[in-house]
């Protein structure tokens, strides 16, 4: 409500800026105007910036009505950025011979990432107006908004411009920070070109092999995490884990890890078939992967959880014989004494493994 009531102002502001010099009692003349900027009165300047006519408005009047819209915007901020912003914009399009100096557009992309950083602006549309203004006056200007105003561009602008400026890119310690930080998530809705823009940009900085290694450690811990029945990680993992291998890291050991416990489970909660994905990597993976399953203490027991089919149980049993040698024995010893409940099965699992 606050908003719009300030929008309005502003708006009724730039109305009388715009009504006819008949309207108020006193015109000035450009000395009354070089006066008033002096004095920073610029609520009351831009009020007489018509009394000018056209036909005598030269460069000092244009200088002077910049200084009085930026003047007058930098006044508004105190009701937020967007405010000033929209109150600049509203000026430049009331003055259209201030639009092009670099003072304006200057302030216009001071004030656009203000908004987007304070999230002064009304809705998206908005907002999406103001970054795609902002961005035509400066390009460079994508870096502050992903790393100063937190703005996550659907469009990945930022893959764009670290290829068209890799040394600049590799100075900035916080945006490499942030891009690395982003690089291993993927969106439902990013396209290849955005995956393949995305990798050609951290090989571009020279940055590539730093975030596939980190990425590499939170996935290796997830999959440890896994080991233990902890499945809180498992999307971001997998995630993580097609990220590395789009670009060009896939790790035999690190995936075998990864879907040996989320075979056991039977995980409903991804759309990959972890059976299937233990089927394909390489033997030796799967056996390091299978032993440190037979080492590990789960903290809830979790393996063969569900309805499993014959299929898939003999599936298991091909991959991984330990595995489902360990899970009859457990079995085996509940069904001797009941009271001994299994380390590894998880509850029903003993009703049909023989």
């Amino acid at each position: 409500m606050k908003l719009a009531l300030c929008r309005s102002l502003a708006l009724a502001t730039v109305a009388l800026a715009l009504a006819s010099p008949f309207a108020f009692a006193q015109t000035y003349s450009i000395s009354d105007l070089q006066a008033l900027v002096a004095r920073k009165e610029f609520a009351e300047a831009v009020m007489h910036l018509r009394d000018i006519p056209p036909t005598a408005r030269d460069a000092t009047w244009d200088d002077i009505a910049v200084k009085v819209l930026i003047g007058h915007a930098e006044s508004q901020r105190k009701d937020g950025a967007g405010e000033a912003y929209r109150y600049l914009e509203e000026g430049m399009r009331a003055f259209p011979s201030t639009a092009a100096d670099t003072r304006m557009t200057s302030k216009q992309v001071e004030l656009g990432v203000a908004a987007i950083k304070e999230r002064r602006f009304y809705g998206r549309n908005e907002r999406d107006k103001i970054v795609e203004t902002i961005l035509q006056i400066d390009p460079s200007v994508i870096v502050t908004l992903v790393t100063d105003a937190y703005y996550d561009d659907p469009q990945e602008r930022i893959y764009a411009w670290i290829q068209q400026n890799p040394q600049a890119a590799s100075g900035n310690q916080k945006l490499k920070d942030d891009v690395l930080r982003r690089a291993g998530q993927k969106t439902v809705s990013e396209k290849p070109e955005q995956t393949h823009a995305k990798f050609a940009a951290l090989k571009k900085a020279g940055w590539i092999d730093e975030w596939a290694k980190a990425d590499q450690a939170r996935v290796a811990t997830y999959a440890s995490e896994l080991m233990r029945g902890e499945f809180n990680h498992q999307h971001i993992g997998r995630v993580l884990l097609t990220s590395l291998e789009d670009a060009g890291y896939r790790n035999e050991d690190l995936r075998a890890r990864f879907f040996a416990p989320l075979a056991l489970m039977r995980s409903a909660t991804t759309s990959v078939d972890p059976l299937e994905q233990i089927g394909k990597v390489s033997s030796s993976s799967l056996k390091k992967a299978e032993r440190e399953l037979l080492q590990t203490k789960p903290g809830v027991a979790f393996w063969f959880g569900g309805v499993w089919e014959p299929a898939q149980w003999h599936t298991v049993r091909k991959l991984m014989p330990d595995v489902a040698k360990l899970a009859e024995q457990e079995c085996a010893a509940q069904r001797k004494d009941a009271a001994k409940e299994p380390l590894h099965v998880s509850y029903g699992g003993c009703s049909w493994i023989k």
